[in-house]
């Protein structure tokens, strides 16, 4: 949490704080998939178009493909150098420096722990200062096994909530969190609605989130 911490009979409060925009890490910030899929053909002997990737998961997708396959090449895809030199998506970096101003930016992904070190040098290097927070909610270290982002989402008191998967954004227009997709394959038949607004670059984030900030 930010802002200042005060406490009054016994309760500790947060003021002035900044609402909060939390970010999702792989497939929104950084283009993970381009490199899953290479990897893939390592691990596999195969590889596919992203057009064909119609689920978020692997295993979702491909007939025959167990969840303990689909880790292998999770694993190796973030220990392959080139995964650590990707750029940013285009704009991420300006449109998140701009929205730093008036919001504290926390990132969340699924990454687990052995991955922690590898990450935040990747976001000192690409992302230097953008984020106040990274928060890491894998469970046990075990790839695909994470807490609930929505519940994470909430107990933040997130005010935005950008995302790849719109799996994880159910629950944000309850919440009365403003849920943003983020185009990609697997979401290809997910248009707008209650939970999360779609959009098909950074570019387009930023008027929707300074609009409701004027």
């Amino acid at each position: 949490m930010t802002g200042t911490r005060v406490r009054f009979s016994g309760v500790c409060y947060y003021i002035n704080m900044q609402p909060i925009i939390m970010v999702d890490i792989d497939d929104v910030v950084v283009d993970y998939c381009k490199h899953f899929r290479r990897l893939c053909k390592n691990v596999l002997g195969w590889t596919y178009e992203p057009r064909e990737q119609v689920k978020y998961r692997l295993s979702e997708f491909r007939p025959g493909v167990t969840l303990e396959q689909e880790f292998a090449v999770v694993d190796a895809t973030y220990h392959d150098k080139d995964c650590w030199l990707e750029q940013p998506e285009k704009g991420a970096p300006e449109v998140l420096q701009q929205l730093k101003q008036s919001y504290r930016l926390v990132a969340v992904t699924a990454r687990t722990p052995v991955m922690k070190n590898k990450t935040m040098e990747w976001l000192t290097t690409y992302l230097p200062g953008v984020f106040d927070e990274v928060l890491f909610i894998s469970i046990g270290g075990r790839p695909g096994k994470v807490l609930e982002k929505i519940n994470v989402a909430k107990k933040y008191g997130a005010a935005y909530f950008i995302e790849d998967n719109p799996d994880y954004l159910v629950g944000c227009a309850e919440a009365g969190i403003q849920g943003i997709l983020f185009d990609k394959p697997w979401n290809q038949k997910m248009k707008n609605g209650s939970d999360f607004t779609k959009v098909y670059s950074w570019a387009e984030i930023l008027p929707i989130i300074m609009k409701d900030r004027n």
